[in-house]
């Protein structure tokens, strides 16, 4: 008797943890959700993130917390939800009874407040409440995304290089190299004008060429001025010497008569 007291008792408790197991799983059915950002990362600049929520039944309601590191982000307004919360952790309802749909999006926009990363999501335990249209639960796994500011004025390069220089005539002496900093040119006596071209070995660095591009006899200098995106700057030097009619170098201390140079000139009278 007594056994067959004990075997109806595990048959029905067999039966009540079946029921139970069943109760809980339609309770709780499997969604899903995942999360993007887009948006500049650099500070000052907005980032949304977008929550997409779906399911095979109609979602009716859902209750969950968005967590972010505040040091980095700071929030400023969800759409398709209601918000409540604090610094670093925003509490969400949406309430989709009226009009249920199989999926449900929530954006949050976050403004980037400084250099640095940030987790943006909902962890496994930070649904309190979800249930489709015919009120049966639904449950949800974490899910989230890391977002990374990059402040760029941090990083500007220092690179002042050149690559390239090329004179439209005559050629470099020695032969270029981004660290030798001075060149010289000889052209013949018909070249009149030097026009200077340079790459840089930063695409944002920035050059310009000082010195007149007419060319006397005898002696000329230009410089190429270059540079980098954090300020830093480097002079390339090029002494250009023009040759004389005859073909012969001039003499620098001998004028040039070809081509005569204005002088300044100051004259007194009278005390004025």
């Amino acid at each position: 008797m007594k056994k067959g007291i004990f075997r109806i008792v595990t048959v029905f408790v067999m039966i009540s943890i079946l029921c139970c197991s069943f109760a809980i799983n339609a309770f709780a059915a499997q969604g899903s959700a995942s999360v993007s950002t887009a948006g500049s990362t650099t500070p000052g600049s907005t980032i949304t993130a977008t929550f997409t929520f779906t399911h095979s039944d109609k979602i009716a309601y859902i209750k969950a917390t968005v967590s972010y590191d505040a040091d980095v982000l700071e929030f400023i307004e969800a759409e398709g939800a209601m918000t409540n919360g604090s610094s670093g952790a925003i509490l969400f309802n949406v309430n989709n009874a009226a009009t249920p749909s199989k999926t449900v999006i929530v954006k949050f926009k976050f403004k980037a407040k400084t250099a640095g990363s940030s987790y943006i999501g909902v962890k496994d335990n930070a649904y309190d409440l979800c249930y489709n249209d015919d009120e049966e639960g639904i449950t949800f796994k974490g899910t989230g995304l890391t977002v990374k500011i990059t402040d760029k004025s941090a990083t500007k390069s220092s690179n002042a290089n050149l690559t390239y220089i090329n004179p439209s005539s005559g050629s470099l002496t020695p032969k270029f190299s981004p660290d030798v900093t001075t060149y010289s040119i000889t052209i013949p006596n018909k070249v009149t004008t030097l026009t200077v071209g340079a790459t840089t070995a930063d695409k944002n660095a920035d050059w310009d060429v000082e010195g007149s591009k007419e060319m006397k006899v005898g002696s000329n200098k230009r410089v190429i001025v270059v540079t980098a995106e954090d300020g830093t700057e480097k002079r390339y030097t090029l002494n250009i010497t023009r040759l004389a009619a005859d073909g012969s170098t001039p003499d620098p201390d001998v004028p040039d008569t070809e081509n005569p140079q204005d002088e300044k000139v100051t004259v007194t009278a009278d005390g004025k």
